[in-house]
């Protein structure tokens, strides 16, 4: 199951290193018209996790992004050899309320990389959870936003064939640089489920239109 985690920690390129930080809880609440964010911070907590280099970890190559929410962001390691995942949430740090006086740290399947801002943490993209994104994917649909071709090809060859012609054929687009956003190639992978059922629209307020009687 973690595979590439283990040939991340057995490449000479990667080390070891302690890091420690205060483990967080943070919580949610609704209000009339507000929405308010809780911060609970409890024991100090450390332990030893598998380094690598900052300039060892590229810029985002795609972003794919199932109609079901699912998502991955891939950053190349090691220029393609493998590819990694930033997670921003604050893990392995930021934890279930019960768990924050708990010295113990839950070390995972991170990797953490020093910069000068300071630490990033990172997760290894696994094949199961990949393959998994890419059947999700392709059965229904989504987009991909590829930042840059030559490496989002290299992957493209590494994928099963099946998936690969789904993405090669979808229809896509050069989207312009914005503000939020660099300039890209906008990949519309078809949701099958229309083919069926029809196009729910933006929000999915046809969806109720395209209810069929079966039997």
């Amino acid at each position: 199951m973690f595979e590439t985690l283990k040939a991340i920690k057995d490449d000479p390129r990667s080390s070891t290193g302690v890091f420690c930080a205060l483990k967080r809880h943070t919580s949610y609440d609704t209000g009339e018209y507000s929405a308010y964010t809780f911060h609970d911070f409890g024991v100090y907590a450390e332990a030893e996790f598998t380094t690598v280099c900052e300039d060892a970890v590229g810029g985002k190559i795609f972003e794919m992004c199932a109609n079901n929410n699912d998502g991955l962001v891939y950053h190349p390691l090691w220029d393609g050899l493998y590819y990694l995942e930033e997670i921003k949430s604050g893990e392995p740090w930021e934890v279930p309320a019960q768990d924050i006086y708990e010295p113990r740290l839950d070390t995972g399947s991170f990797i953490l990389s020093q910069t000068n801002a300071g630490v990033k943490v990172w997760r290894p993209i696994e094949q199961d959870k990949e393959k998994d994104n890419l059947h999700r994917l392709c059965s229904l649909g989504g987009t991909i936003y590829v930042y840059s071709e030559y490496q989002f090809c290299e992957w493209l060859l590494r994928i099963s064939h099946n998936a690969r012609d789904v993405i090669r054929n979808a229809p896509r687009e050069i989207c312009e640089e914005t503000s939020y956003q660099p300039r890209h190639l906008k990949i519309m992978v078809p949701d099958q489920r229309e083919a069926m059922f029809g196009l729910r629209g933006k929000g999915g307020e046809f969806w109720i239109d395209n209810i069929k009687r079966i039997g």
